[in-house]
């Protein structure tokens, strides 16, 4: 065999290889699109950081976060099938977060180091309200996190971002 043609061989060889990992990466794709996997995974990953349901439903129906994703067709929805983000940017996610709290407090969290500590302060004080429907442990990280971000809304922000 010459040189030229083990390069031939070695060449084709690393095209097939090509080729074959293209099609298993499109297929395992397609797969994990069908059975919105991801999807899935970023529910359960939510439900477990926000410790319920009911809250997690909220955060899904929050405009900033229902806009990531089609409604299901209705005959998909007849069978049970709900389509879901599967990837939501933490801004959207910490801005939703921080609406929920306080309708409306989530304006200034873009502002820049500027703004008031009032926000943070209303923030705080929405939380701590007996009669909000968050749980305890999910209160008590968000609380936290407003706490070790000071006065600072846009640095809640980042930090609820980080959490």
């Amino acid at each position: 065999m010459s040189g030229l043609s083990l390069l031939d061989v070695a060449i084709g060889m690393v095209f097939m290889y090509l080729l074959l990992s293209l099609i298993c990466s499109a297929l395992n794709e397609s797969i994990s699109a069908i059975l919105q996997a991801r999807a899935r995974f970023l529910e359960k990953g939510i439900l477990r950081l926000l410790d319920g349901p009911e809250f997690t439903a909220r955060i899904y129906d929050h405009p900033l976060v229902r806009n990531l994703y089609d409604d299901v067709h209705p005959y998909l929805r007849k069978l049970g099938r709900r389509n879901l983000p599967s990837y939501i940017p933490s801004t959207n996610f910490a801005l939703a977060l921080m609406d929920l709290i306080q309708p409306g407090g989530a304006r200034y969290a873009l502002a820049g180091p500027s703004a008031e500590g009032e926000t943070v302060k209303a923030l705080l004080a929405s939380l701590n309200q007996t009669e909000w429907p968050l749980p305890s442990s999910v209160r008590r990280a968000v609380i936290t996190l407003i706490q070790a971000a000071g006065d600072d809304i846009t640095k809640v922000r980042e930090c609820i971002e980080d959490w």
